[in-house]
């Protein structure tokens, strides 16, 4: 005997109504407006902390290679991983204020191209490819053109001289080929006497002819204030 439809049994048939779609849709809609936004942040917060951890390792690495090398300024440093800088502040990595990144790649706060840094040049056993490093430009014009003011050339020459001979006294030999820096200044030793280098300076940190730190050199551990001494790294 065929059993006869109730107006219930038509209704489950027919499937849902335009309104029920459309109370649905709204639902899927608000929990989408809800969870993506958090889902989308939860994603870039973990991709931020692992470009600091990549940055905090590689800057760990640095600090022990420079107990043996401490003309490496690290914490001047601006660290880039992936699309994050960070820089040192008061011994620990924060975002770098006034910079953004892409890809490993500095940029300006708008995402233009920036001007006052440049890539550090650093020793090929120390680069890493999760992380860049850049840090400030030494001057807006090439290191090779520096006008010298002949006054502060030879104030800075007798202060080098003045440490060269006040060494005996210490008891401090320099060797020959060692570097003497004062201000922007800087001098060779030839084991006899000083002669202004065609290597650069910039406020005491000897500099290779590009404006970057010359990593040839090291200095030396007698301190005798605003005179640096630097020396051949020994191989």
């Amino acid at each position: 005997m065929k059993k006869l439809k109730t107006p219930r049994d038509s209704r489950r048939d027919a499937g849902f109504t335009l309104l029920e779609l459309a109370i649905v849709l709204c639902v899927m809609g608000i929990l989408s407006a809800i969870l993506v936004p958090s889902v989308v942040d939860i994603v870039k917060r973990a991709e931020e902390t692992a470009a600091l951890q990549n940055c905090r390792t590689y800057y760990e690495q640095l600090a022990f290679y420079t107990l043996d090398e401490p003309s490496l300024a690290i914490d001047d440093y601006i660290y880039v991983s992936g699309d994050y800088a960070f820089v040192m502040e008061k011994g620990e990595l924060k975002a770098a204020e006034g910079y953004t990144a892409e890809d490993g790649e500095l940029l300006s706060e708008t995402g233009g191209p920036v001007s006052d840094v440049v890539r550090a040049d650093l020793p090929e056993e120390l680069e890493r490819e999760a992380v860049t490093v850049y840090v400030k430009a030494t001057s807006s014009e090439p290191v090779g053109e520096t006008v010298y003011d002949e006054e502060a050339k030879n104030e800075a020459c007798n202060a080098c001289w003045s440490v060269l001979n006040g060494s005996e006294l210490n008891h401090f030999d320099f060797q020959k080929g060692s570097v003497f820096v004062y201000g922007n200044y800087a001098f060779d030793f030839n084991g006899a006497k000083l002669e202004l280098s065609e290597k650069a300076a910039r406020d005491g940190v000897l500099l290779n002819s590009s404006g970057y730190t010359q990593f040839d050199f090291t200095k030396v551990g007698y301190d005798p204030g605003d005179v640096k001494v630097y020396e051949p790294v020994k191989e």
